[in-house]
């Protein structure tokens, strides 16, 4: 397997949209990476508390909420087209952190990807905002996602065979 981390990301995301049909109305890379990093969008919020979970952008286009946790220090995203991609390829997870794009009252950005078993291509499945990067944390991160595929799924676990972390 290619080493991802030798593949330029501008590449990728633009062999993405370029390559499959259903990415076309994707906006470009240095559009979203304009936003990602330009922090004074976030300029208002000094706290998590401060953030609006009733607001739309909490919402994606059919009005489903995009929100599945939320406490004082965490807020976790995942629609139901994610949380079923996710279900269904419990084979390896990749979970990635960053700091550097994360909004000053928040610590850290996490991912949670899948590969997909028909295809090689991987799937953000989970975004999380966190305040901070303790077991305790990741503990009821984990415990929240699970809650909710089990939930929407009616199963009794949900076990990934390989978790794969670079936080």
């Amino acid at each position: 397997m290619e080493n991802l981390y030798n593949i330029k990301l501008k590449r990728i995301y633009d062999d993405i949209k370029i390559n499959d049909p259903e990415h076309i109305n994707m906006p470009n890379f240095i559009g979203i990476k304009t936003q990602l990093y330009n922090k004074s969008i976030t300029k208002d919020i000094e706290n998590i508390k401060d953030i609006d979970i009733n607001s739309d952008y909490f919402k994606i286009i059919n009005g489903d909420t995009f929100l599945i946790y939320n406490n004082d220090k965490i807020l976790s995203f995942q629609s139901n087209i994610q949380a079923k991609i996710m279900f269904d390829n419990p084979n390896d997870i990749f979970i990635d952190g960053t700091f550097y794009s994360a909004p000053k009252c928040i610590y850290q950005i996490l991912t949670i990807r899948v590969n997909t078993s028909n295809s090689n291509k991987y799937f953000i499945t989970c975004f999380i905002l966190s305040l901070n990067k303790t077991e305790e944390i990741y503990k009821k991160i984990f415990y929240e996602i699970n809650k909710n595929l089990i939930h929407k799924f009616k199963s009794k676990i949900y076990k990934p065979k390989r978790i794969h972390i670079d936080v």
